[in-house]
């Protein structure tokens, strides 16, 4: 909301007070936080309306009718951003954000610029792989199930990875080598907690208006750059089953009016192992982007670990269509041969860590006065790495 138009209504209605991004008014009965009054924009139909906080007008226009795999994936990040009030506040302060450098705003713009890991991945693939992958629409989407996918919706296939499983990245990153950075260990297990809540669901996704934690910039920089090696082999593993033909040899599986590709576990095993090996030319790159798929299994164990301990706990990673996370660690390794990048005994002691690591967020948890621990809706923060609890809707 515009400055002329929060002092208007601060001016105009008794009690009014000023919140982050607009507007808090109300009584004993109840509140309400107005951030935006939605003037009816000439040409959009009024169920069209609360696109245009967020999308720009010519893509509004696109969702009126889906003619492409890019409009599809442009209607998934629409509809998710405007299902949830939440994700709307984030997507506006990062449309704000995005603006005051001059740039002009489009939902897709603003997801392109979130798209360096997977074109960085796919620099690295010899020209004629890199020239099928391009033909399939990729990117990040705000939902809040944390997964990636390589899908074929009505109008194409699409490969998509969300902004939860980024943040499920990052904060595991934070629990498991944040020691090399000399964090408190009780922080740690939080951050442990926060990505375990992240694939819950019940984490609030807020992560830009009301950070968790504040670190210091160097160290901010070195673990997103590990987050974005475990975001290449996720991509690269997606973009594997569609160079290898998987979507012709997957099970459909209905979802709603859609139809997804499910894998069985040799297929996953063949993407694992094609994401590391199809980088060409490029011997540190392989060796990042296999560390990192090694990672992303170990995290994937710890919440296999927590599930057996918690009934709130999905088995996310077992299925009979993904195999269980270590043994994706065995065959990703053994595929590999003289390509491996560490040691066994180097692995068997991430397993270990990772082990310890589970038993003391498990223990966190028990510790806990109220039993909804895992699954209340809000937030968890980071105390001595500058997280702050800050009062909604007035501090952010």
């Amino acid at each position: 909301m515009e400055e002329e138009e929060i002092q208007k209504w601060l001016a105009e209605i008794p009690g009014a007070r000023r919140g982050a991004n607009g507007v808090i008014v109300g009584d004993e009965r109840g509140h309400f936080y107005i951030t935006n009054v939605i003037k009816h924009p000439n040409g959009l139909e009024r169920n069209e309306d609360f696109f245009d906080q967020f999308c720009a007008r010519k893509e509004i226009l696109r969702l009126r009718s889906i003619r492409n795999a890019h409009d599809y994936l442009l209607r998934i990040r629409a509809n998710t951003v405007a299902d949830s009030a939440r994700l709307t506040r984030v997507m506006a302060a990062r449309r704000k954000n995005y603006e005051a450098n001059g740039r002009v705003w489009t939902l897709s713009a603003y997801y392109d610029t979130l798209n360096g890991p997977p074109k960085r991945y796919l620099e690295r693939l010899p020209r004629k792989l890199r020239k099928v992958a391009r033909t399939v629409p990729f990117g990040f989407t705000p939902t809040m199930e944390a997964n990636a996918m390589c899908f074929k919706s009505v109008v194409g296939e699409i490969i998509t990875v969300s902004e939860a499983l980024r943040y499920f990245f990052y904060f595991m990153t934070i629990c498991l080598n944040g020691g090399r950075y000399g964090f408190d260990y009780g922080d740690r297990i939080d951050a442990g907690l926060i990505a375990v809540r992240t694939m819950i669901g019940s984490e609030s996704q807020d992560f830009d208006i009301d950070p968790r934690a504040v670190l210091p910039p160097h160290v901010e920089a070195e673990i997103q750059r590990d987050v974005d090696s475990m975001i290449e082999f996720t991509f690269g593993h997606e973009f594997s089953h569609l160079l290898l033909g998987h979507m012709t040899d997957a099970h459909d599986e209905a979802l709603g009016s859609e139809t997804l590709k499910t894998y069985g576990h040799g297929l996953e095993f063949a993407a694992d192992n094609h994401a590391v090996i199809a980088i060409m030319n490029d011997d540190s790159a392989r060796r990042r982007t296999c560390e990192a798929g090694y990672h992303v299994f170990l995290y994937l164990h710890l919440l296999v670990l927590l599930s057996d301990a918690h009934k709130e706990i999905p088995r996310f990673s077992v299925s009979k269509t993904h195999p269980p996370p270590l043994t994706r660690i065995d065959a990703l390794y053994d595929s590999l041969a003289g390509r491996r990048v560490l040691p066994k005994v180097k692995i068997l002691e991430m397993i270990d860590q990772v082990r310890s690591l589970s038993e003391d967020i498990s223990g966190r948890i028990a510790d806990q006065d109220r039993s909804d621990f895992l699954t209340f809706y809000g937030s968890i923060y980071l105390r001595s790495l500058g997280g702050r609890i800050r009062e909604d809707r007035v501090d952010f």
